[in-house]
């Protein structure tokens, strides 16, 4: 945790990552994930942290930074940071227990961006949404489809309605019916007992959702539209949904989604901090700096152009 005002100091980059490195597989081999108030918490911490080295940053670029302002930065982020403390003992323990049954959580990097933010809570109030049974994600290659969609997967873990029962399926363009029933088996754990004919393994998968009381099923990467009774997905629900992510809106259409969410870019502005931030470093020399903007510029706000982009300037 960041220390401020000379109370605190200032964890080392590589402390931490190796510090996250070591927890993601404590809770691997323990087979436990952390509870929710727990991954809101650490949430905070590490919103605290970037801010710090926003700040840091900030200070040694300007060299005219605003004494009070400054002061009533620190001080907010001060009182911040001892709430943070305050909050830190958990009485009833940091993680739930998980049973073979549910998902394993994608480990997916923190995002708190603008527009992940919007492309996130589009995403997870339709998920929550009683009405609302199937849902279509879509957005130009490298936008974040994957990225958001993961993220409530995630989330949906935690959800006493859904955690036992949350599955993701990735599709892709080498997509068909025989491949995909085996990979949705394998993730319900399910032994085809039907062999290889492909309308006996449909009644089996149909079979075993129905027993299921609520459930979500993830399809990423959807090239063209998929007949669920062939495969063997029920048809709509109370309590069970179909959430799909593809690069055609058409795709979602066909498939006859409920709510369809467009994946938004970046900002100009976030699209900066990102390539920045995925550079490792903000001073660049005035003509380096205007070479890059305009590179930036062309990545049109996709997310993994522009961390492609820092990776290939970073060397």
């Amino acid at each position: 945790m960041p220390r401020l005002g000379g109370k605190y100091t200032n964890p080392s980059k590589k402390n931490r990552i190796a510090e996250k490195s070591m927890c993601k597989q404590i809770y691997k081999m323990l087979e436990k994930k952390r509870k929710r108030e727990v991954e809101d918490w650490l949430i905070n911490v590490e919103n605290n942290i970037t801010e710090f080295e926003t700040l840091e940053q900030e200070i040694h670029c300007s060299r005219f930074y605003s004494r009070q302002k400054l002061a009533e930065r620190v001080e907010r982020m001060t009182k911040e940071v001892m709430e943070l403390v305050e909050q830190s003992d958990f009485p009833k323990g940091l993680f739930l227990e998980v049973d073979e049954s549910i998902g394993q959580l994608m480990l997916t990097p923190p995002h708190n961006g603008q527009a992940f933010l919007q492309n996130f809570n589009g995403i997870w109030a339709s998920l929550m949404d009683d009405n609302i049974l199937s849902i279509g994600i879509y957005g130009m290659g490298g936008v974040g489809k994957t990225t958001v969609t993961m993220h409530a997967h995630d989330k949906l873990l935690t959800e006493p309605k859904f955690s036992a029962h949350v599955y993701w399926i990735t599709v892709s363009q080498e997509y068909s019916i025989h491949k995909l029933q085996s990979d949705i088996a394998q993730a319900l754990k399910l032994d085809f007992s039907c062999g290889s004919d492909e309308k006996k393994r449909a009644a089996q998968l149909f079979q075993t959702f129905q027993k299921m009381g609520s459930y979500v099923l993830i399809l990423d990467d959807v090239w063209k539209q998929i007949d669920a009774e062939k495969i063997g997905i029920p048809p709509r629900r109370d309590g069970c949904k179909l959430v799909i992510t593809s690069r055609l809106k058409e795709v979602c259409d066909r498939m006859d989604c409920q709510r369809i969410i467009k994946v938004n870019t970046l900002s100009k502005k976030e699209a900066w901090e990102l390539f920045l931030k995925k550079l490792g470093r903000v001073e660049l020399h005035p003509e380096v700096k205007e070479i890059c903007k305009t590179m930036v510029k062309r990545c049109g706000g996709l997310p993994l152009a522009l961390v492609t982009l820092a990776g290939s300037m970073r060397g």
